[in-house]
């Protein structure tokens, strides 16, 4: 009986969490991480061999619409050998509709 019970419990609950007004704020944070990684994978020489930091709210700082996405990559160089690779984009915007401002690879500003 208790097992039917935990079923119905289950089949009832909603899909998705209820929406907070922090919602907005944390997918911006993910999609910057996100967007950050792709813009990056661009400039590596073996972007499949890539390994990026896992996400960490403490990676990105946020200064209005400015997001600043500071992490480290390791991937494969040119000769093959594996290197960890640190860098920074900083986006303007918001989740889905960024611009980017700068790109920081290995200290060497890319854009």
């Amino acid at each position: 009986m208790g097992f039917i019970v935990f079923i119905a419990n289950l089949c009832s609950s909603p899909s998705s969490p209820p929406s907070s007004p922090t919602h907005s704020y944390t997918d911006s944070r993910i999609d910057a991480y996100t967007t950050s990684k792709r813009i990056i994978e661009k400039v590596l020489k073996a972007p499949s061999t890539a390994t990026f930091q896992s996400y960490d709210k403490s990676m990105i700082s946020v200064s209005g619409d400015t997001y600043t996405v500071n992490g480290y990559v390791d991937a494969q160089n040119s000769f093959g050998a594996m290197l960890r690779s640190y860098y920074t984009v900083r986006l303007k915007g918001s989740a889905y509709n960024w611009t980017i401002e700068s790109v920081v690879f290995d200290s060497e500003k890319i854009r």
